[in-house]
C-alpha cells in the first residue's frame, strides 16, 4: 500500500495556500500537507526524505524562498520544489537550485499577470 504524498507548503499568503490546496485536491491523489508561514518554520521541521514536494514562496518575511531552498539543498538534493511567486525575477535561480517548477501566485492570476512560467512539471 502506498502512503500519502508528503507535501510542505511554505507560503505566507492564505490565498496562495487555497490555490495550492485546490491544485492538490484536483489531483485526486492522497496527500498529507503541512503549511509553514515562513522559511525558518519549515527549516525547523525539515529533514531529508520527509517531503516528496515542497511548494515554496519566494517573497516572505525573514529568509526568502531562495535562501530557504539553498539550505534545503544542503540536506536533500532530491525533494521536488515548486516556487510560487508573482515575479519571474528568480527563474534562473530556480534552475540552479534544481527546482524545475515555477508557478504564478494567486495574486498574479488575479492581476492577469502571466510572466510566471512552468519550467518543468509536477505530476500529482
Amino acid at each position: 500500500m502506498e502512503s500519502d504524498l508528503q507535501i510542505a507548503m511554505c507560503e505566507d499568503s492564505d490565498d496562495d495556500v487555497r490555490l495550492l490546496q485546490g491544485y492538490v485536491a484536483e489531483s485526486g491523489i492522497p496527500v498529507h500537507c503541512e503549511r509553514f508561514e515562513n522559511g525558518a518554520a519549515l527549516l525547523n521541521h525539515f529533514c531529508a526524505g520527509r517531503y516528496d514536494l515542497i511548494f515554496m514562496d519566494i517573497y516572505m518575511q525573514g529568509m526568502d524562498g531562495i535562501e530557504v531552498v539553498e539550505a534545503i539543498r544542503k540536506k536533500d538534493r532530491n525533494v521536488v520544489i515548486a516556487f510560487i511567486t508573482i515575479s519571474p525575477d528568480y527563474m534562473r535561480e530556480s534552475y540552479r537550485l534544481k527546482a524545475p517548477v515555477y508557478l504564478g501566485s494567486a495574486e498574479s492570476f488575479k492581476n492577469g499577470i502571466t510572466t510566471g512560467k512552468t519550467c518543468g512539471k509536477v505530476v500529482l
